[in-house]
C-alpha cells in the first residue's frame, strides 16, 4: 500500500484553496509527501485561469466585478468555481506507483485518475466516461485561447452525454504531478467575464446546494474509490499539522500576486 494524506475543506476561502494546492504540490516535489488527495468547495464564486494563459486574454476583465481571480499552478483555461461544485486535488510522486511491469508515466496516472472519477460519479447515479482525445477546438496553444474551460474538452476529462462535467488541469515537475479539477455534477454556472460557447451553456436542471452532508458523503466516497483504485492507505491530515510558516508564506504569495507567476510556476517541468 502507498502512504497518502487526505484533506477536506468545506466552503473554504478561494486564496486558501489555491495556496493549499500549491503547498501540497511543493511538498510532493520536496519529497515530504508521497501522495495526497484533497476535496474542497468554495466560500464564494471564484475564477481561476491556467498557468500558461495570457492574463489579458484569459477573460474579459471589464466584466470581472468583485469576483476573485487567481492563476492556477496547473494548465488549462479559465473557469468559474461556484460554491455548489465539488473540487478535487490529487498530487503524487510517480515513482510511488511503479510496478513490476515498469515505471508509471504521467499519462498512465492521469488515465487512472479519470477512471477513478468515472467510478466516483457512478456512486451518485451519474453515467460518465472520459475523453480519449482532446477536442479539435482545444488544439491551439492555451496562451492564445479566449474561450472558457467548459467550452471544450481535453483528453481524460469527464463527459456525460458528450458534455463535459469535470474540468481537470495538470502539471508535471520532474517526477511529481498534480491534477485538480472542478466537478459540475449539478450544473455549469456562467460568468460574464468568461467567453462561452454552445458547449458550455447552463445545464437544464434544478440548482442544488452542496450541503455539508453531501460534501462529507462525496469526500468519503472519493477517498474510498482512490483507496481501491490506487491501493493508497490514506491518513486524514489535520490542518494544524501543516508547516504553518511555509504555508503562510504560500498563502501570502497567492493573495498578493494572485494573477502573476509565483515562484513555483518557474520550476522546470
Amino acid at each position: 500500500m502507498i502512504d497518502g494524506l487526505f484533506l477536506a475543506d468545506y466552503q473554504a476561502d478561494p486564496f486558501y484553496n489555491m495556496a493549499l494546492d500549491e503547498y501540497l504540490f511543493e511538498s510532493v516535489i520536496a519529497g515530504n509527501i508521497e501522495c495526497c488527495l484533497r476535496i474542497y468547495s468554495w466560500q464564494t464564486a471564484t475564477i481561476t485561469f491556467g498557468l500558461n494563459q495570457q492574463e489579458e486574454k484569459a477573460l474579459d476583465w471589464s466584466q470581472v466585478g468583485e469576483t476573485p481571480v487567481i492563476r492556477r499552478v496547473t494548465g488549462g483555461r479559465a473557469l468559474l468555481h461556484d460554491p455548489d461544485e465539488l473540487t478535487y486535488c490529487f498530487a503524487a510522486n510517480l515513482a510511488s506507483f511503479d510496478s513490476e511491469s515498469g515505471p508509471t508515466s504521467s499519462r498512465d496516472l492521469f488515465r487512472r485518475v479519470a477512471d477513478s472519477l468515472v467510478i466516483f460519479l457512478e456512486h451518485f447515479g451519474i453515467d460518465a466516461n472520459y475523453a480519449r482525445a482532446s477536442a479539435s477546438s482545444d488544439s491551439s496553444p492555451v496562451k492564445n485561447q479566449k474561450s472558457a474551460c467548459f467550452a471544450s474538452h481535453s483528453r481524460f476529462e469527464i463527459l456525460n452525454s458528450n458534455r463535459k462535467i469535470i474540468a481537470s488541469a495538470q502539471r508535471v515537475v520532474g517526477n511529481s504531478v498534480i491534477q485538480h479539477g472542478s466537478i459540475k455534477w449539478h450544473r455549469i454556472v456562467e460568468h460574464p467575464a468568461l467567453r462561452l460557447t454552445a458547449l458550455s451553456v447552463e445545464q437544464e436542471c434544478t440548482p442544488q446546494r452542496l450541503t455539508r452532508v453531501m460534501f462529507d458523503q462525496a469526500g468519503e466516497t472519493m477517498r474510498q474509490v482512490f483507496t481501491d483504485q490506487f491501493e493508497i492507505s490514506f491518513q486524514s491530515l489535520n490542518h494544524s499539522n501543516l508547516d504553518n510558516l511555509t504555508f503562510e508564506k504560500r498563502l501570502k504569495s497567492v493573495r498578493t500576486n494572485s494573477t502573476g507567476r509565483r515562484e513555483i510556476f518557474e520550476q522546470k517541468g
